[in-house]
């Protein structure tokens, strides 16, 4: 959808491609606008190098993110970040507008933010994540530790204490 920021990502896709010429993009998940991405893309010039993924299962969602270089979270409004955290617990630095709670999430130890809506700051981000090794490599390091404070356990823990104290416990 429109607030998944999924046109500017692909808006963004060929000046990576500029930079980086052997590099894919694959959409995951499903929606209303495919179809318009699909022509986009053609339009652009880099359908051969976009893929559609379509809806999947979690635990394909998990295989695509650590098959990937970087996960790009481009959404214009997003609640609390979930798939940033997956991303992290896969070992993946994040990519993101700075929106919603996605900088509650994220910081610059494990992700790049950037200006929500700002295409070329979008492509800048990819580009460097992806011609600079050793950046990507630190981002993806802190990213699996940040990722741990966001744990079932940890989280389930901390709900309950919130409980107690309200109970007076």
């Amino acid at each position: 959808t429109r607030i998944k920021g999924v046109l500017h990502l692909l808006k963004a896709f060929p000046l990576v491609k500029k930079e980086v010429k052997n590099v894919k993009l694959v959409f995951v998940g499903d929606g209303p606008l495919k179809e318009r991405l699909s022509q986009l893309a053609l339009k652009f010039g880099v359908k051969r190098d976009v893929l559609f993924a379509g809806k999947t299962s979690p635990r394909k969602v998990a295989v695509y993110m650590r098959a990937s270089d970087v996960v790009v979270i481009p959404s214009l409004i997003e609640g609390f970040g979930l798939v940033a955290v997956e991303a992290m617990s896969c070992g993946k630095a994040v990519i993101a507008y700075r929106a919603g709670g996605l900088p509650e999430v994220l910081d610059e130890s494990c992700s790049i933010l950037v200006r929500p809506g700002d295409v070329k700051e979008l492509a800048e981000a990819i580009t460097t994540l992806l011609t600079n090794p050793d950046l990507k490599f630190k981002l993806e390091q802190n990213a699996v530790k940040k990722a741990k404070a966001y744990s079932w356990d940890r989280t389930a823990m901390e709900t309950l204490n919130v409980y107690l104290e309200v109970l007076g416990k």
